[in-house]
Parts: structure tokens; sequence; C-alpha cells
């Protein structure tokens, strides 16, 4: 089917535009996870939805490397991780024959 140059652009351009507003939408949640991260405790509820903090901090990153368990849990994580991958590649291997 034959299509105008003008609508072919159109159609690309939708198709892209569609794109990028749902790459925004499924990444903001990611964003919105480090910007909280990287504010000061004091200013989460005084900034209020503020698109980006007026002050930025590593403090919470140090807090939880430093004072809680993180590496521990980590590493459990990282373990049941990688246990569950290797049985399911081995029960799905099995399947295979």
């Amino acid at each position: 089917m034959y299509r105008s140059p003008s609508i072919k652009f159109f159609a690309i351009t939708g198709k892209y535009t569609a794109l990028a507003f749902y790459v925004a939408f499924a990444m903001f949640p990611l964003y919105w996870l480090m910007k909280i991260s990287l504010t000061l405790d004091k200013l989460i509820f005084t900034e209020g939805t503020a698109m980006w903090p007026s002050e930025l901090t590593f403090e919470n990153f140090k807090s939880v490397i430093l004072f809680t368990d993180f590496m521990a849990y980590f590493k459990n994580s990282v373990f049941v991780s990688l246990g569950t991958a290797l049985v399911t590649t081995l029960i799905a291997a099995e399947a295979l024959y």
C-alpha cells in the first residue's frame, strides 16, 4: 500500500511520541525514588512535590550502608535470586528434552 510522505512522517512521529510518553511513564517511579533518596529529611515534607530538591545529600545512603545490616540483606537477596535462576534453568533444561 502506498502512503504519501506526509502521512508516513506523521505515522512515524506519532509512534515515537507514544513510545516517549510510555518510557517517561514507566521510568517516573525510578526518578521519584532517586529524588526522594537524595533529598534531606527535613525537605521531604516542606518542599512538597517539587520536581528536584533544593539541596542534595548522600547521607541517606551512608546511614543505610553503615548503620544497618544492608550488606547481609543484599548478600541474602543475591543468594536467593541466583539459586532461583539456577533451579529455573535446570527445570527448563529438563523440559527441553
